[in-house]
């Protein structure tokens, strides 16, 4: 097993195969974090009632977006908690279920750091900075529902992603 796989596709899917290396564990986030941000960015304008513009709104929001998610991803122990959360709650593993659970709560953390800060770029550059209390809370079950399908489709291809990476 080398050193910075963390994911390995069996039968069962993806089944975690030990502690991942910091060159796995960058990749991964780097693919992750990006597809999220391009998907949140353009989500946060729609969901602010804003018109799509490339620049700044969309520029800004996609490079916003990325650094804040790499941050997070980077600082906060996201796989750790994606694996032990269902264990709290005794749901077998390696199955869907625990797939779906796992990944509520890292959906609720990128959510409400990288969504709030999205929501608040918008509506400061179209110069309606009073709007975000009421604008953020509208928008957060359908930004926390676009980040839960963006963290549960791009989990299985970022690993492959960072597992294919760590091969060569």
């Amino acid at each position: 097993m080398q050193s910075c796989r963390y994911y390995c596709r069996t039968e069962r899917g993806f089944e975690r195969m030990g502690k991942p290396g910091k060159k796995w564990i960058i990749i991964f986030n780097v693919v992750m974090d990006l597809v999220m941000a391009v998907i949140l960015s353009i989500s946060a304008i729609l969901l602010a009632h804003q018109k799509i513009v490339l620049y700044p709104n969309l520029a800004a929001g996609i490079a916003l977006s990325f650094v804040i998610a790499f941050a997070v991803s980077m600082i906060v122990p996201i796989h750790k908690i994606e694996v032990g959360f269902p264990g709290l709650l005794h749901i077998k593993p390696h199955t869907l279920t625990e797939k779906l659970v796992g990944i509520i709560p890292v959906s609720l953390i990128f959510t409400v750091i990288v969504g709030g800060a999205l929501t608040f770029l918008n509506l400061y550059l179209a110069h309606q900075t009073e709007q975000f209390p009421r604008t953020y809370l509208g928008s957060f079950l359908p930004m926390f529902l676009i980040v839960y399908a963006v963290v549960f489709i791009m989990t299985p291809v970022s690993a492959a992603i960072a597992n294919n990476a760590c091969r060569k």
